[in-house]
């Protein structure tokens, strides 16, 4: 199997309709055994749960969470591709190349620029996929093509005062 074909078909079946998704991803299977497995549906009406936010629910605060939520659009052109950059740029989290025990966080990459966020369970990782999407436990490259081609790895452990910081948030 040529993985950067599978993530490109993986790209195609991802798209359109969150509801149909675990069947398009089931049906690839057949032309690209894999290992991804639904984890959750997730209530399809919350969009401001996305992969930033199911891979650091743990370590933020919901109240910051929610106020980053709030002021996302007010804040940004809606660039999705930067959306998250300025955070690892002022040092959110610190991250490395190779894999350490205590990592619990990958982070994928596309041209230096973070594309998505999962949290490590083992040899897979559990990630959410969109705004509307679904939570998935998948291999490390069983990403969408989208998500980039380089990943690093983090303990997770973040920096909130950079959050207050660029999200302009008073303690």
């Amino acid at each position: 199997m040529e993985i950067n074909d599978f993530r490109k078909a993986l790209e195609k079946a991802t798209q359109g309709i969150p509801r149909k998704h675990p069947e398009a991803i089931k049906s690839l299977f057949r032309e690209y055994p894999h290992s991804i497995t639904l984890e959750c549906n997730p209530n399809m009406m919350d969009t401001k749960s996305d992969c930033f936010t199911y891979a650091f629910k743990e370590k933020i605060p919901q109240n910051i969470i929610d106020k980053i939520y709030s002021q996302e659009g007010e804040r940004s052109n809606n660039n999705e591709d930067d959306r998250f950059q300025e955070l690892l740029d002022n040092g959110f989290i610190s991250f490395h190349d190779t894999q350490k025990d205590d990592d619990d966080t990958i982070l994928y990459f596309e041209n230096n620029v973070v594309k998505h966020f999962g949290k490590i369970e083992g040899d897979k990782i559990i990630s959410k996929w969109g705004g509307k999407g679904h939570i998935w436990k998948h291999a490390v490259f069983e990403v969408p093509f989208s998500y980039g081609n380089t990943v690093k790895y983090s303990n997770g452990q973040v920096d909130i005062e950079v959050l207050k910081k660029i999200f302009r948030i008073s303690s």
